[in-house]
């Protein structure tokens, strides 16, 4: 039986698909201090980290049967590569595993961005105190002209009704 440690937070999935292998069996355990880490890492054939966990020359010489250290994410900063390679430990890392959401995040700022939310964001914090817990509000069922803004742009009395 293969033994995988994934040592930094990530998707559930990520578990559970290698979990999924026969003959593997992963085990998750997040936080671990470096003394902690060093003393359970000789039981792995994998390491699993993101940022968080640093594979330093002391953990992986420690890591008697380690074969594979995985990075989710496009760095490999935080794992010393020359004495992974020196053990004979393979490093690997997936740069395009956040493309997609690297991307939907810049279009969600240029938006932001263009429309003016950063100081809209601040008016309305100027205007109604400090932010609540949440300002979600189902603005089909509020009466617009509560609101702020809505004598001097009329057209927003329209937006309720265009959402029933």
């Amino acid at each position: 039986m293969k033994r995988v440690l994934v040592s930094d937070a990530m998707a559930s999935e990520v578990a559970e698909i290698l979990g999924s292998v026969p003959g593997v069996k992963v085990d998750v355990k997040t936080g671990m201090k470096p003394d902690e880490l060093k003393a359970v890492i000789k039981d792995y054939d994998a390491l699993i980290v993101r940022s968080s966990t640093k594979a330093t020359a002391e953990i992986i010489e420690a890591a008697t049967k380690l074969v594979a250290i995985g990075r989710a994410g496009a760095g490999v900063d935080n794992i010393d590569i020359p004495v992974a390679s020196k053990h004979g430990i393979v490093v690997m890392n997936t740069p395009g595993g956040n493309t997609v959401t690297t991307a939907e995040h810049a279009i969600a700022m240029m938006v932001s961005l263009a429309r003016k939310i950063p100081q809209a964001t601040a008016s309305m914090k100027a205007v109604f105190g400090k932010k609540p817990n949440s300002w979600v509000m189902n603005i089909a069922t509020k009466p617009w002209e509560s609101l702020a803004w809505a004598e001097s742009a009329p057209w927003w009395r329209t937006v309720p009704s265009a959402l029933k």
